[in-house]
Parts: C-alpha cells; sequence; structure tokens
C-alpha cells in the first residue's frame, strides 16, 4: 500500500518573526553608565536644596563625571573620595553607586558603615528620601521585615526585585564580617575605619 505524500508547507516570513523574537527576548538589556543611571532615575529629594525635586545633573557637580568614568573604568579595585562639606560626597560617591550597583546592575552591595548607631541615621537622611522621590524605587522597599512600615533596616535591607544591601560595621568578630560576601562594597564615614575593635585581631578592620 503506498503511503499517501506528505504535504508541508513552511511560511518563511512566519519563520523569521519567530526568530526575531527569539533573538529579541534572548538578548540582554544594555546596562547604562553610572551618569546615564543617575540623569535618568535619581530625583533630589525634598531637603531643601535649591533643586530640590529635580532630576539629578552632574554639571553641578563636574566631578562626578571624572570620578565615576574612573570607578567604571576597572583600573582600580579600590576608589577612595575625599572632599568638602558640601560637596556631594554622600550622594555621588554612597548613595548613587549602591542603588546603580542594586537596580542596575542587579547585583547585592555591601554599605559599610563604621558604628551601627549610623545606620539608622544613613538609611533615615541619605538611602531613603532618594529611594522615595523616584516612583518605581518606592515601590521596591520592603513590605516586611528590615527597613519597612517606617522602620530602619538593622543589618540589612531587601527590595522586592529581589536585591539587597547588607549593613556591615566595624564592631563585630572578623569572622561575621568575613561570613557574608558581595561583588561590592561601599564604605562611608572611612575614618571611622582607621582603629581597629577589642574583638578584632585584625590591624585593619576593612
Amino acid at each position: 500500500m503506498n503511503a499517501a505524500p506528505l504535504n508541508l508547507k513552511i511560511d518563511i516570513r512566519a519563520n523569521e518573526r519567530w526568530r526575531g523574537r527569539l533573538i529579541a527576548s534572548a538578548r540582554s538589556e544594555r546596562v547604562r553608565s553610572i551618569l546615564e543611571f543617575a540623569e535618568q532615575e535619581v530625583t533630589l529629594p525634598d531637603d531643601g536644596g535649591p533643586f530640590q525635586g529635580q532630576k539629578f545633573r552632574s554639571h553641578r557637580q563636574p566631578y562626578v563625571r571624572l570620578l565615576w568614568s574612573e570607578i567604571e573604568s576597572r583600573r582600580w579595585s579600590e576608589a577612595f573620595v575625599t572632599g568638602c562639606v558640601q560637596s556631594g560626597k554622600t550622594l555621588s560617591a554612597f548613595v548613587v553607586l549602591l542603588l546603580y550597583m542594586v537596580f542596575e546592575l542587579r547585583k547585592s552591595p555591601i554599605a559599610a558603615i563604621p558604628d551601627g548607631t549610623m545606620i539608622t541615621d544613613k538609611w533615615n537622611a541619605d538611602l531613603l528620601p532618594v529611594l522615595k522621590a523616584n516612583g518605581n524605587w518606592a515601590n521596591e522597599l520592603p513590605k516586611s521585615g528590615q527597613g519597612s512600615k517606617g522602620g530602619a533596616p538593622k543589618t540589612s535591607v531587601e527590595f522586592d526585585c529581589g536585591q539587597s544591601i547588607k549593613f556591615t560595621t566595624k564592631g563585630g568578630s572578623d569572622q561575621s564580617k568575613a561570613g557574608y560576601t558581595a561583588p561590592f562594597m561601599v564604605v562611608t564615614e572611612a575614618a571611622g575605619w582607621s582603629s581597629g575593635t577589642d574583638t578584632s585581631k585584625e590591624s585593619k578592620p576593612l
């Protein structure tokens, strides 16, 4: 008995459309530079400053272009930033970098703060106002646990997007600091890390 001939009709155009969709969905999103991220996403909080409520603009603090360019060059494994009062160090070298790592690079960095009592201040005064000024980030704030319902985190804060910021301090044992690994660490108030603690046998806490 002869089998009936198989009649296949291939729609080349439909095949190409599906191929294009597959390639597009497999392509990773372009990672913006720190400067692009800051100027597109960061809104200055209502803190009484002359530009409150406006988007961050690098021309107001021109040094940030050079600073972020050097950080992104990957020529340095460490970068130290110092400057005069009201030069924007906290925003450009602490807040923006942490938020860039969380929301653009999709990484979970460490925020190193010398004194545990300063975590609340850094969260309430520096990080939270910038997070709330961006509606998308405000929606990512934790609904329960540390950092939720108006409370300040003590050891970490986990955003709804899955990334987190781990806070570490000078206190505690060397083992407790080494027990958490992260791809990046941002240190603030570095002078406070200049001396060790009674529980540390290491010469330099960092």
